[in-house]
């Protein structure tokens, strides 16, 4: 996202946006947050992701739980579709991992 990117920028931190498929580099540590659901296809995106992370390097991923919930009307805020894909509970995220 161009504006979170400019903002990072501005604020000294070493943000690089470009395409996963041209990184070529791979990390001690990947953190994901708050990713998860804006990606179309997680298992292919995973495999790819998996290049980049140093043998014992460690991936942090933090999403929401609204696979978990029971009822739409149990989730506090809008979906804000389409930019959400993906609603992962628990279970949905250990069979992707697994």
């Amino acid at each position: 996202m161009r504006a979170k990117v400019a903002v990072a920028r501005k604020r000294g931190l070493p943000i690089d946006d470009r395409p996963l498929s041209e990184v070529h580099d791979q990390f001690d540590v990947v953190s994901m947050i708050l990713v998860f659901s804006h990606i179309p296809d997680f298992r292919s995106f995973g495999r790819e992701l998996a290049k980049r992370i140093k043998p014992g390097g460690i991936l942090f991923m933090e999403t929401g739980n609204g696979g978990d919930l029971q009822r739409r009307s149990d989730y506090p805020n809008k979906l804000f579709l389409p930019d959400h894909l993906v609603f992962a509970g628990v279970k949905q995220m250990e069979d992707i991992v697994n």
